[in-house]
C-alpha cells in the first residue's frame, strides 16, 4: 500500500464518492503520470483543537520480492544498486 497527501498529488482524474471497503471509505481514480490508478481515501485529524484533517490517497502496488537495496561503487567505479530481502529463508 502506497500512501499519498491529497496536497502532494497532481491533478484528480475522477472521483467518485462510492464506498468500496468494508470500513466505507471513498474509492475513486486519480492520474500518475500516463495511467489512471484506483485509490481509497483516508482522512487524518491532526488532534490540535482546531480539528484540521489531512486527506490521503491510499494506492494499491504490487510488492516486490526484493524491497531492499543499497547503492555502492565497483571496482571499476561505476556505481551498482543490488536488490536485496531481509527475510530469512
Amino acid at each position: 500500500m502506497c500512501r499519498i497527501a491529497a496536497a502532494n498529488l497532481g491533478q484528480l482524474a475522477s472521483f467518485g464518492m462510492h464506498h468500496g471497503r468494508a470500513d466505507g471509505s471513498p474509492t475513486g481514480t486519480i492520474q500518475l503520470g500516463d495511467r489512471t490508478v484506483q485509490i481509497q481515501v483516508t482522512y487524518v485529524s491532526s488532534g490540535a483543537h482546531n480539528d484540521r484533517t489531512t486527506t490521503y490517497y491510499d494506492i494499491q502496488r504490487p510488492r516486490r520480492a526484493k524491497p531492499y537495496y543499497i547503492d555502492y561503487d565497483d571496482t571499476n567505479g561505476l556505481r551498482q544498486r543490488t536488490w536485496f530481502n531481509l527475510s530469512r529463508p
